[in-house]
């Protein structure tokens, strides 16, 4: 029981300690102008985004109605494609019109916001009977079963691809496609906009039909990413 109290408490935690993280790597990155350092400050930044999105998703199901935890997930996820329309292009915008500091300052004031309405709004729910039932050992062997094990191997490969191509998007458009500077903002913003439109759509079908779904996605996005490689210029 002790260990399912921590467990519930822990993605609260998390949450802080991810937006702290985030407020201080983009707080040193802003404010010096040495690279080595520069590089110590985007390695706790890195570190906030996942631990903030994998715990809020956590949050949000934990919080809602046992019938309403796909849909709560899936507005988590809609969140970050918002946060992909409005906050890349943003960034880059700032980065543009003044310095990329500045843009640092403005995410670094963001994550401290965003640490205030955790602590302000994000609560531990009761724990379910049900919940107590399970071990942290019976948990991890869980986790270790070889279909799980290939699930997070696949989760691995796909946002490893997502976020190689999208890390050096705007680099590409510029270097290779000859794309002007001020059309980069736009084609991120598409960028959101297609990812929400993604998540809109999958939410209806979650808890139905997830294989074919997946099968079906996968597919797309090993195209587009091939296509993008080797037409994109």
């Amino acid at each position: 029981m002790v260990f399912e109290l921590w467990r519930t408490l822990c993605w609260r935690l998390l949450l802080i300690a991810a937006c702290i993280a985030l407020f201080l790597g983009n707080t040193i990155c802003a404010l010096t102008d040495n690279f080595a350092l520069l590089m110590i400050g985007r390695a706790p930044g890195g570190v906030g985004v996942a631990m903030f999105w994998t715990n809020a998703a956590l949050a949000a199901a934990a919080m809602s109605h046992p019938d309403a935890k796909s849909l709560a997930v899936s507005r988590v996820l809609i969140g970050a494609s918002n946060a992909s329309v409005v906050g890349v292009p943003l960034g880059k915008a700032v980065s543009d019109a003044w310095r990329w500091e500045d843009a640092l300052l403005l995410m670094a004031v963001l994550s401290a916001l965003a640490l205030a309405m955790v602590i302000r709004w994000i609560h531990v729910p009761r724990i379910e009977e049900s919940q107590l039932q399970s071990t942290l050992a019976e948990r991890l062997r869980a986790v270790c079963r070889p279909d799980i094990l290939r699930a997070l191997l696949s989760y691995l490969l796909i946002f490893g691809g997502i976020m190689a191509v999208f890390s050096y998007l705007a680099s590409f458009l510029v270097r290779y496609t000859q794309f002007p500077s001020a059309y980069v903002t736009p084609v991120l913003a598409l960028y959101g906009v297609a990812d929400i439109v993604g998540n809109l759509v999958s939410s209806k079908r979650i808890p139905n039909q997830l294989e074919g779904m997946f099968k079906r996605l996968l597919v797309v996005l090993a195209f587009s990413l091939t296509a993008i490689s080797l037409f994109g210029a």
